[in-house]
């Protein structure tokens, strides 16, 4: 959410946009292009670093499309703010006039972004691409052009960098219970955490739409009230009115079938977190304004939430076993958690209590705690007590609780490594430069010091005996709990033996980290049919009046 934050934009009309700082409302037009991952975070970054990163990321993706559509580059950089959506277009014409596109395009004929920034004086020490025996400008009147620009090009990098900056100073650690109102529903009426509307911050693409965002006691999953007027919709599946005998279909049609709701509780990777291939060719740029919204998560679109027509997800496979279910379901995931914000993740959960029916609780942190500074196992285990009892507490008795450990953290690396980035810089440069910058958003994985990455496996392992052994000897009483590390290993065998698709494609070429959105997909038909195979007993029967909810009902009201 760190990253939604300052990259509210002056296109977008939120009230959060008002309180950042001025130096965060013009943050340079390609920052959502070249921040990886920067939701994810936690360590301050320096200034000259930040200057840097802005710089090589920034002219490297101007040299590449300018090529990739062979018009030159002078005429490209005429046009480039105008391929933008208009509010983005200023501050990209800011950026480009600093340089000066006869400049610029002179730099870029026949040398590296590096070349440029170095003698910009905005790098001294990091390069995107291997580091040139020698940096020079033959034409000596250019040169001293260069020079003289430094001042107004520092100036304008310097949004785009306090933007950046600004990401590393947000410790999600250390901001856990602060972190509570962010993540809420930007218009709640009702007060219930669900919001109405797709069209906001933490909207209907997080969770099931509230039908009645003027009642509390109306939203999916809220049990019948005092009342029992069969004609509300009290639990907005769709279901409610009565037959011709006078009896409520609720009734009739839910009632004994065992129905129950899904929260997903984790990281950016149930998130769907992306950066889309598309936006590096400045391509698809009508969805951008929507995916800031959503802090570059694609919820609807996860292997645990997603909803759309086509889609995948457990949701929807717990959906087709019950319609009782629709809208029956809340993503929670942050990006940037770790498994010490488990706590703090159910305060954002809601209808999440005994009356309210049987819940499926899907726990997956699955690389923040090995990031950077890696989770002590001694502290996992002082959080999963914590946790573990509030879980029990607020669930009906029969709920159940799948919590997944850490997959092997060199997977990313050994799957990547061997290719290019659409930038056009081999992986292992680009994990090299991000990391000298400080802006690696997971130094611990995306690294080319195998050191660092056996340290990290090592403690993904110790991290993991220790969550299977919370599971397995917590005292409890009203969830049935199971502990499975997440098989992401084997998803990558599958996705590459049994659909025919090349490894690599399993994750996001932008940020090499995060999984790719046809494997959400994928993954989450692969992961469907674990849990239908090993723990069918969490998912709930189905139901037998599924034909009539559908001939009555329709889409029940969709989503």
């Amino acid at each position: 959410h760190a990253l939604w934050a300052s990259l509210c934009l002056s296109s977008l009309t939120n009230d959060h946009c008002s309180k950042l700082p001025e130096s965060h409302m013009k943050p340079t037009v390609l920052l959502f292009l070249f921040l990886i991952v920067g939701s994810l975070h936690a360590n301050p970054i320096a200034k000259d670093q930040a200057e840097c990163a802005a710089c090589a990321l920034g002219v490297t993706l101007i040299k590449n499309e300018a090529m990739r559509r062979g018009k030159g580059l002078k005429p490209f950089l005429e046009e480039l703010c105008d391929i933008l959506p208009k509010s983005y277009q200023g501050v990209c014409k800011e950026l480009i006039s600093a340089f000066g596109v006869e400049l610029l395009a002179y730099l870029l004929k026949g040398q590296s972004p590096d070349y440029l920034c170095h003698f910009a004086g905005v790098c001294d020490k990091c390069y995107l691409v291997p580091k040139p025996h020698d940096l020079t400008i033959s034409n000596s009147i250019h040169l001293a052009e260069l020079i003289a620009k430094r001042h107004e090009i520092a100036a304008a990098l310097r949004p785009f960098t306090a933007t950046i900056m600004s990401l590393g100073h947000r410790k999600a650690a250390a901001n856990e219970a602060n972190d509570y109102h962010e993540l809420l529903p930007a218009v709640d009426e009702d007060g219930d955490l669900y919001g109405a509307s797709h069209n906001m911050k933490r909207g209907c693409d997080w969770y099931g739409c509230d039908c009645n965002d003027h009642s509390k006691a109306i939203g999916p999953a809220s049990a019948v009230d005092e009342r029992n007027d069969p004609q509300v919709d009290h639990n907005c599946n769709g279901i409610h009115g009565v037959d011709a005998h006078n009896r409520s279909y609720e009734e009739l049609y839910c009632a004994g079938t065992d129905p129950r709701g899904l929260i997903m509780l984790g990281d950016s990777a149930s998130a769907a977190f992306q950066i889309l291939d598309d936006w590096v060719h400045l391509e698809k740029m009508d969805l951008l304004e929507h995916a800031v919204q959503n802090e570059l998560d694609w919820p609807h679109l996860s292997w645990a939430t997603s909803w759309v027509d086509g889609g995948a997800s457990v949701y929807l496979g717990m959906r087709e076993r019950n319609l009782c279910n629709h809208r029956n379901f809340q993503n929670r995931a942050q990006n940037g958690a770790r498994w010490s914000q488990l706590p703090y993740a159910q305060h954002r959960v809601t209808n999440f209590k005994p009356r309210n029916g049987k819940t499926l609780i899907v726990a997956a942190y699955l690389g923040n705690d090995l990031c950077s500074d890696m989770t002590h196992p001694e502290n996992l285990a002082a959080t999963l007590n914590r946790s573990f009892a509030i879980i029990d507490a607020r669930a009906a008795p029969g709920s159940g609780l799948i919590t997944a450990g850490l997959p092997d953290p060199q997977l990313q690396y050994t799957t990547m490594h061997p290719h290019v980035h659409p930038l056009n810089v081999s992986y292992d440069h680009l994990y090299d430069f991000l990391t000298c910058t400080g802006i690696n958003p997971c130094p611990n994985l995306l690294t080319t010091d195998p050191v660092r990455r056996a340290a990290a496996a090592k403690r993904a392992l110790e991290l993991n005996h220790v969550i299977e052994h919370h599971v397995r000897t917590f005292p409890w009483r009203n969830v049935r709990a199971r502990y499975l590390t997440f098989p992401m290993k084997e998803f990558l065998d599958h996705w590459e033996k049994d659909l025919g698709q090349p490894r690599h494609k399993a994750l996001s070429a932008v940020d090499g980290f995060h999984p790719s959105l046809a494997a959400h997909r994928a993954f989450s038909q692969y992961f469907w049919k674990v849990l239908q195979r090993d723990h069918g007993d969490l998912l709930g029967p189905v139901n037998p009046h599924n034909a009539a909810i559908k001939a009555t009902f329709g889409d029940q009201g969709g989503y």
